[in-house]
């Protein structure tokens, strides 16, 4: 199971097992990192840093957890908005291409709506 804890001082992400208890938490991602979202798989970990960069990371489960280095995918545009727990990517079940939500930096342009058209044509 992966998840987000902030028991450090900042959002981490972690893997632990599930439902095993007495077995600590191994960290994932040591800058920040939030929004832990498993390959279809189940073989590679995605995760957003602190700096809304997309991060990947190989996972191992047999014999034993080993987790490889982590490394950047490429950095998500805007800022965060929405809700804290809605994911801002979503990747495809090989991890090969992603969706992403992407915030407007500066607000729309505004919309003018024109009423009563037919009349300004007389």
């Amino acid at each position: 199971m992966a998840y987000t804890s902030n028991e450090s001082g900042r959002s981490e992400v972690y893997i632990g097992a599930f439902p095993q208890q007495g077995v600590r938490p191994t960290p994932v991602s040591t800058a920040g990192g939030r929004w832990p979202q498993w390959r279809r798989d189940g073989q590679e970990l995605f995760y957003v840093s602190s700096d809304r960069t997309l991060m990947a990371v190989a996972v191992q489960t047999n014999p034993g957890l080993t987790v490889g280095a982590t490394r950047a995918l490429f950095k998500l545009e805007g800022k965060d908005s929405g809700p804290r727990n809605e994911r801002p990517y979503s990747p495809t079940r090989d991890g090969q291409r992603f969706m992403v939500t992407i915030s407007p930096e500066a607000p729309p342009a505004p919309v003018s709506v024109l009423l009563n058209w037919p009349a300004l044509r007389r």
